[in-house]
């Protein structure tokens, strides 16, 4: 597959963070909801990321300034018909490892509302994810602050993966009977040794990123538009780490 993008377009690898005050300026629960959100559908403004987060424009506006002072996203010009910069299709969780993935997904209304066509409104900001999300590591931290900002955002990014799954469990009427019975959850106790974890991790971000690329820049119908075959976005996060049973 070609490298060749588009300037500001996101690329295929995630970037690896390892600044302290870019850390720090994630570790904010809705900004890494709206990160989430924003490299799901993308490009967007504030007043569309604020519909779907359930935010004041004003206040999502603050926090996207934010996060593009730290290179997080970009403002996306408009393109010579109208339309905004290119779409990002993919998201990257922001966890110690990488793990391609994207929002969970909006229900009902709501999605028909946030997925509608795009009137472009050039008195708003339009933005972009700078890359296909990013990687970081409390482990491999070079300093006591680097690695208590790692941790703040990796308790951050945990409290939002459990919030998605706590809120598909309380709603499960709001998708069919299909997605019901595909969802899955797993748990295994292994027993292995540190670099067995290790492979065993490399392997899992393999196949996350194989199933990322079926579904990336594939133009099929959504849930809002059509009921023949809908692609949603499906969150999956996995945490592997030595514990005493």
């Amino acid at each position: 597959m070609s490298d060749a993008r588009e300037p500001g377009t996101p690329t295929g690898a995630p970037r690896p963070i390892d600044d302290v005050r870019a850390l720090r300026a994630m570790a904010h629960p809705l900004r890494v909801r709206l990160y989430y959100a924003l490299s799901a559908e993308s490009p967007s403004t504030a007043s569309r990321l604020a519909a779907r987060v359930g935010e004041s424009p004003a206040l999502v506006s603050y926090h996207l300034r934010q996060l593009a002072a730290h290179d997080f996203i970009e403002h996306a010009p408009p393109s010579d018909d109208g339309d905004a910069g290119p779409v990002a299709t993919a998201a990257t969780t922001p966890t110690a490892h990488t793990a391609p993935t994207g929002d969970t997904g909006d229900t009902g209304d709501r999605a028909a509302t946030i997925r509608s066509g795009p009137g472009r409104d050039h008195r708003e900001r339009w933005w972009r994810p700078t890359s296909r999300g990013f990687t970081y590591s409390p482990a491999s931290a070079t300093s006591p602050e680097a690695r208590t900002a790692a941790r703040s955002l990796q308790a951050v990014a945990l409290d939002n993966q459990v919030t998605r799954l706590t809120d598909f469990l309380d709603h499960p009427d709001d998708w069919s009977t299909d997605w019901r019975r595909a969802a899955f959850s797993s748990d295994t106790l292994l027993r292995l040794t540190a670099p067995e974890l290790d492979e065993f991790s490399t392997e899992l971000h393999e196949l996350l990123a194989r199933w990322a690329e079926r579904g990336r820049g594939v133009d099929e119908p959504t849930r809002a538009s059509s009921e023949s075959d809908p692609r949603e976005h499906v969150m999956v996060f996995a945490h592997g780490f030595p514990v005493v049973p």
